[in-house]
């Protein structure tokens, strides 16, 4: 009867997995200062708030998985890279709501000559160069007219006010969910059509 080996601990074990799947690529550290495994975890964490699933997505066996997720939020690299990522997250986060804003105050006089008399003039895409952002299609046409006259026509369309204030209140939660109940009561003689001996 051949000999039996001890079953490793779960401390070994984990540490024993994340010696033989290695740190990444050939083990090597990326830009980040992560091996590409652990920035795999990063982002599978951030993805899932769960280090285990998280770990398993980096390539960690199902059997160590949870140990090395908590593990690996322990470690100060790791937690450093996911607090970066998080504020790179808030950044972008920031951004498109700061855009969306932006379309929803838009307006045409942005772009438009008026006289102090409140006369509207003619298109001036030099007026308010910050917010071409606004624009959605800008188009121009030349006609000649039969007495050779030239007539240049410009056709400006923003981005809807009303999509862009409809996705900030979706994102600011303004918006009750809207339920509708029924409640019907039938008898069988209406089920049926006609009368029920």
């Amino acid at each position: 009867m051949p000999a039996r080996t001890p079953r490793p601990t779960k401390a070994q074990a984990a540490n024993d997995a994340a010696v033989s799947v290695g740190s990444g690529v050939d083990g090597k550290v990326t830009s980040s200062g992560l091996t590409y495994q652990q920035e795999v975890f990063v982002e599978a964490y951030l993805r899932t708030w769960d280090a285990a699933k998280a770990a398993r997505e980096a390539g960690y066996s199902e059997k160590t998985a949870r140990a090395i997720g908590s593990e690996n939020l322990t470690k100060p690299n790791i937690k450093a890279h996911i607090t970066k990522r998080l504020d790179e997250l808030k950044q972008d986060t920031y951004i498109v709501v700061r855009q969306l804003t932006d379309i929803a105050r838009g307006d045409m006089a942005d772009f438009l000559n008026v006289s102090p008399d409140g006369e509207v003039g003619e298109l001036n895409l030099n007026k308010s160069p910050e917010k071409l952002h606004l624009i959605k299609k800008l188009k121009f046409k030349r006609m000649t007219t039969k007495d050779d006259t030239v007539i240049d026509e410009t056709t400006v369309e923003l981005y809807s006010r009303l999509d862009a204030l409809d996705t900030l209140a979706k994102i600011h939660g303004l918006l009750a969910p809207t339920e509708l109940n029924v409640t019907s009561t039938l008898s069988l003689t209406d089920l049926l059509g006609g009368d029920v001996e």
